[in-house]
């Protein structure tokens, strides 16, 4: 049986591109809707091709000891 805990924030290339955009927003202070809105696009634009092949390059090491291991066990 193979039981894979997809959840995990290390095997998600997105989290590690939230942490980006959240790191790009740390000193912005909006004070409407519309700002945060504006500021969130901005941070999400500024994001480099680079920056997103690094992620997706970066994969493969995390996920090898899952697939090494056949996944995670979990005791549900």
């Amino acid at each position: 049986m193979v039981l894979l805990v997809l959840n995990s924030p290390e095997l998600n290339a997105v989290e590690n591109l939230w942490d980006i955009v959240k790191r790009k927003l740390r000193d912005v202070r909006p004070n409407t809707l519309e700002e945060l809105t504006a500021a969130i696009k901005a941070s999400c634009a500024s994001i480099t091709p680079q920056q997103c092949h690094g992620l997706i390059a970066s994969m493969p090491r995390p996920i090898q000891p899952v697939t090494s291991a056949k996944g995670f066990p979990t005791k549900y």
